[in-house]
């Protein structure tokens, strides 16, 4: 999920045809622009995709958990959070915020201000 930085506080969730799927800032139709008319290769979190391998955009709003990921630029503690996200939803559990989020993460594997 790419960095969330507020242009016209629109955001778009871009989902890729193996699955994976980014949160990037800019409404739908700026969005359809570039896949439309712009190069065949788009940056999209923090390398560039084939449009042609983009599955859906959709209108996106963000919560504060879906943030922090996004924010977050270890691709291995992402993935790692993005997992345990999904896990507990998948149980039906609550993930009660951020805090609660990296608590799990932290307990599981280490602290996150100390990845290398």
């Amino acid at each position: 999920m790419g960095e969330l930085k507020q242009l016209d506080g629109s955001f778009v969730i871009i989902k890729r045809k193996d699955g994976e799927e980014f949160i990037m800032s800019g409404s739908l139709d700026e969005w359809l622009k570039l896949v439309n008319n712009g190069p065949q290769f788009i940056p999209i979190g923090w390398g560039v995709v084939n449009k042609f391998e983009i599955f859906t955009i959709e209108p996106y709003i963000p919560s504060e958990i879906d943030g922090y990921i996004a924010w977050i630029t270890d691709k291995g503690v992402r993935d790692g959070l993005k997992g345990i996200v999904k896990e507990r939803k998948n149980k039906w559990l609550e993930t009660n915020g951020v805090k609660h989020l990296v608590d799990i993460y932290e307990s599981r594997y280490w602290e996150i201000g100390v990845q290398k």
